[in-house]
């Protein structure tokens, strides 16, 4: 520490109508960094109140040991010099108890936290020593020379024992209160002393673990003799030896977090303790419906006739599993239990002794033995031989021959914590967590990860996953449904994948395809089944022509036309509930996707493996009076109780009744009048999705938010429709007689406008997206309408039907001859490649002078020499620039910015913010007048820091796994541009600089990569 530094750590500040806040600047952050070993080392922190002789024996307990500093803070804080590298550094807090408070001004430095429990008045200062210095200091050390009397001490200690403890760790941790004895305290006055504190034991003796008195050595000439009793006692104290038995001993860094937890904790409450479990949980926290994740795990195990004792060990390994992070403090599991496992484990086990009241062990019992299973694995992971995820994998594929036939698709039997996204292909499905966590990285794509076994049963079918980088938002593809008219969203998306080239599949563009009727069809063919574009349209034309080529007949041809083949025609009809043979098209359906189930994983691919990337959905309705929207996906909620969203997510509870993925496609298409309703066995019965939602857009957005809960926003929406018809005579009636002439007609035919025409019409004019697309534009502000897009073309003067297979080539010409459609295909490519870009920070922001300057890596996914060339082909030769709105961060490169190492995308920017709460944006800007933000932004620095687990230093969810194989080239430049851009003005290592701005084709730029 450097001679005169200022100690100042805490303080009270009034503020101008009698409020007070608390104040930190942040010493006990500095003091931590200047030990050598934060992580590892774990300090002592002794607290000495008082004034003069306080500071008197600071000086000759630590001679030379503490420089010489200077403090205007209320509490001030410093290490010992000669303690700073070792094992246990001690930390030296002292203070006043009688300090008045300062008012706040503009000079106040550091961070202010309102206190909002009261009128403080003058024991303010009393109540932050009890509720939030105690609960980190081992020793207390108060100086009696320095108050009135020893009454004003006991006045205080009792004052904290009534205020009370906010600590949750055994009684046997709390610090030890010395007070020290000038020349002129006599022995009774030490006596009346303890007879005060001994009128509140109880209270006391939960406070603190002792409290003693020590005389100073009046024998002693030198000043510093004085002090030898004193110093014994500092020497000896048991606080590290209790701290370790009950596994309460700190490191550097996790203390620093656990103030500032508590720092916060205090300002907001002094009525409930401060819980450190669950603040060393924030941002890492358990599931909020975890109970329903272990019901359904122990209902899944009795039904299989698996006895609950062989229940148990899974379900203590996987709290180890889910709490003792790499990062975490090795907390006591009996703690951790009660904190924060027990009340959801009893309430799972009540549920099952509910329906299975001959349940071999009692709720109760059975807490105590997954206690009892958490510490025999404590110990394992105690001693340093396996880590908590290899624990709790290793338990579960010991059991693999109890556990390869229990199925679910609604939890996951990796971790029994979270909803599955992913199926294996033995059936068995897991969570995304599960997947980072025991998945391999490629070593070429970001956050794409290969599980080359089922811990469940230990079947090898590869499973190949793709996860949303935690930084990058969501991008939704939607398509209307319509019939026949399917081939005009068909068509968009010919056009589209024209534009990005065949190395660009368009589905690994999107993380969400939803579709309704006949785009749901093309949502299952391209996300479901992988299939290409072409293909998909072929397909599309097969399936129609074979399903819509005959009317059911109800007579013989020769009566056909006739009065009596005419009714009997109709009742056909009515009996079959349709115009067409159902049968056609559930065998046409069968054929298409044969025995796979909609949850199922797509592929296999050219390796042999199941790839599970984008999620699919079709929108059905049910036949009720209500006509409910359900959605069939290979997905589920992230929340089991996140059920009110005017939709139901069809997921069944056995998992054998899954649907397939034809019986899906038939939900959704079963247009009324067109086709019967669907029925599927265990579900129900469902028909078109477009009663209820035919522009699934909106649906989809509230889908997302489902799936991905922190992604808010997507980065781009894409809606296709099956065109748009315009009432020719409205229109016309419309432009002549302006807005205040009739528009509604004043005479009814009744042959022309009956009740059967009438209704055909408001059916039809249901397919129309574009009244549901305005409607969802007018709930967004004007920023958040550059993120959806639409693709859509006026019929004109083509009929409407959508059971008419001669029009699929009108419908198609009607895209290829719109004179916009080039420009609104450049548009939406070049956004979707756009909105392939995210960015990640290195690490905290670092303030300064005024400002943070925040380091970080442009990164893409999917795979980069995929999306490059198609971007660049997009906007010519003119130079592109990363950008914010405010600073140049650098040129867009193209496959020069890729790593030829690994073959990932890497571009090192660094821009600064006046606080990490303001929301930035980066955008690629195309040109003077264009540019398009990437994805992830708008945001705060903050929000990254948070997504990226940066400012968790108890550990994240997947246990601080790699998303990406490591690549000592990108490692190398990554190191390089963190440590130069804590230099102010730097400028990117020379090897990420670009080598000449010049303009060049994307060609000439391919070759010189």
């Amino acid at each position: 520490m450097q001679r005169g530094e200022n100690i100042s750590w805490l303080d009270l500040v009034a503020g101008d109508h009698g409020d007070f806040r608390i104040q930190d600047r942040g010493q006990l952050g500095k003091v931590v960094k200047e030990l050598s070993d934060p992580a590892g080392q774990h300090p002592t922190m002794f607290l000495f109140l008082g004034r003069a002789v306080k500071d008197e024996a600071l000086n000759r307990l630590f001679a030379k040991r503490v420089n010489r500093t200077i403090s205007d803070g209320t509490i001030s804080l410093r290490s010992d010099s000669a303690t700073r590298a070792s094992d246990s550094p001690i930390l030296i807090a002292d203070g006043g108890l009688d300090t008045v408070a300062p008012r706040l001004n503009a000079t106040h430095v550091g961070t202010l936290y309102p206190i909002k429990w009261g009128e403080p008045g003058e024991k303010a200062l009393w109540t932050i020593y009890t509720r939030l210095l105690f609960l980190f200091c081992d020793v207390i050390c108060i100086f009696a020379d320095d108050f009135p009397s020893l009454d004003y001490i006991a006045d205080f200690l009792v004052f904290a024992a009534e205020t009370g403890t906010a600590s949750i760790l055994p009684v046997q941790v709390r610090p030890a209160v010395v007070i020290v004895l000038g020349r002129d305290d006599s022995a009774s006055g030490a006596l009346d002393f303890y007879t005060r504190l001994a009128a509140h034991p109880d209270r006391t003796t939960d406070m603190f673990s002792v409290i003693r008195t020590v005389s100073l050595d009046k024998n002693r000439g030198k000043v510093s003799g004085r002090y030898g009793r004193l110093r014994s006692v500092l020497q000896h104290h048991h606080s590290l030896e209790v701290r370790s038995v009950h596994r309460a001993r700190f490191s550097a860094r996790d203390l620093n977090a656990l103030f500032q937890a508590a720092l916060k904790h205090t300002a907001e409450t002094i009525s409930k303790p401060f819980d450190h479990i669950r603040a060393m949980r924030v941002g890492n926290e358990v599931v909020r419906d975890l109970h329903h994740h272990m019901t359904r795990y122990l209902q899944l195990g009795t039904q299989s006739k698996i006895q609950v004792e062989d229940l148990l060990p899974s379900t203590a390994s996987a709290c180890i599993n889910d709490h003792y992070t790499p990062e975490a403090h090795l907390s006591d599991p009996k703690l951790i239990f009660e904190r924060l496992y027990r009340t959801p484990l009893l309430r799972a086990f009540q549920a099952i002794q509910e329906r299975a009241p001959m349940l071999s062990v009692a709720p109760e019992m059975a807490c105590k033995r997954v206690l009892i299973g958490m510490k025999k694995f404590f110990s394992i992971l105690e001693k340093g031989e396996s880590s908590s995820a290899q624990i709790h994998l290793i338990q579960i594929m010991s059991q693999s021959s109890l556990f390869c036939s229990v199925k679910s698709n609604r939890t996951c039997l990796w971790c029994r914590f979270r909803s599955p996204l992913h199926r294996m292909g033995c059936g068995h499905s897991l969570c995304d967590i599960c997947v980072w966590k025991f998945g391999t990285p490629a070593s070429d794509i970001e956050f794409r990860f290969t599980l080359h076994q089922c811990g469940i049963c230990l079947s090898q079918v590869p499973l190949v996953v793709d996860l949303v980088p935690p930084t990058k938002r969501i991008t939704i593809l939607t398509i209307d449904g319509g019939g026949v008219r399917g081939a005009i969203p068909l068509e968009w998306l010919v056009l589209l994948q024209e534009k990005l080239g065949p190395q660009c599949p368009i589905q690994d563009l999107f993380n969400l395809i939803m579709g309704t009727s006949s785009g749901g069809l093309i949502a299952e063919c391209l996300a479901a089944l992988r299939w290409d574009v072409p293909t998909s349209s072929d397909t599309f034309d097969q399936l129609v022509r074979r399903v819509f080529r005959h009317r059911l007949q109800g007579s013989p041809g020769w009566l056909c036309y006739s009065v009596l083949g005419t009714i009997f025609k109709w009742l056909t009809w009515w009996l079959h509930d349709g115009l067409y043979d159902a049968n056609i098209l559930d065998s046409v359906l069968r054929e298409i996707s044969g025995s796979r189930r909609i949850f199922d994983a797509a592929g296999p691919d050219s390796s042999g493996a199941l790839i599970s990337r984008a999620r699919v959905g079709v929108v059905a309705t049910n036949i009720s009076r209500k006509t409910s929207a359900f959605v069939f996906g290979n997905f589920n909620s992230a929340h089991v109780d996140d059920t009110q969203q005017g939709y139901v997510i069809v997921r069944p509870d056995c998992d054998s009744d899954e649907p397939f993925l034809w019986q899906a496609a038939r939900a959704t298409s079963a247009a009324p009048v067109i086709f019967p309703p669907a029925y599927i066995r265990a579900l129900g019965t469902f028909q078109d999705g477009g009663l209820k939602w035919n522009n699934p857009a909106n649906i989809a957005r509230h889908v997302s938010r489902q799936i991905w809960p922190s992604k808010k926003r997507p980065a781009l929406l894409v809606s296709m429709g099956t065109g748009t018809e315009e009432d020719r005579n409205e229109s016309t009636m419309a432009r002549t007689e302006g807005t205040h002439g009739q528009l509604a007609p004043h005479f009814r035919n009744v042959f022309k406008d009956g009740f059967a025409r009438r209704t055909l019409h408001a059916w039809l004019s249901s397919l129309d997206g574009e009244e549901m697309w305005t409607d969802l534009l007018n709930q967004l502000d004007d920023k958040e309408k550059a993120d959806y897009m639409r693709l859509n073309v006026p019929l004109g003067r083509k009929a409407s039907s959508i059971d008419n297979v001669s029009d699929l080539d009108s419908y198609r010409n009607l895209v290829l001859c719109h004179p916009s459609t080039s420009k609104m295909v450049a548009e939406v490519a070049s956004a979707l490649l756009i909105s392939c870009f995210y960015f990640e920070l290195l690490g905290t922001p670092v303030g300064e002078e005024g400002h943070f300057r925040c380091s970080g890596i442009i990164r893409c996914q999917p795979a980069a020499r995929a999306i490059v060339p198609p971007l660049k082909e997009c906007h010519g030769s003119r130079p592109m620039y990363f950008v914010t709105d405010k600073e140049t961060l650098g040129c867009f490169l193209g496959l020069e910015d890729i790593c030829p190492s690994c073959s990932r995308y890497r571009k090192a920017v660094s821009f600064r913010v006046r606080h990490p709460d303001e929301t930035i944006t980066i955008y690629l800007r195309i040109d003077r007048n264009r540019q398009r933000k990437i994805s992830g932004f708008p945001d705060t620095v903050s929000s990254f820091v948070s997504a990226q687990g940066l400012a968790s230093p108890f550990g994240t969810p997947h246990h601080g796994s790699r998303s990406v194989r490591s690549c000592e080239m990108c490692n190398d430049l990554e190191h390089s541009w963190q440590q130069q851009s804590k230099k102010r003005g730097c400028s990117p290592p020379k090897s990420l600089r670009p080598r000449k701005m010049t303009r060049q084709s994307p060609l000439s730029a391919g070759a010189a990569a």
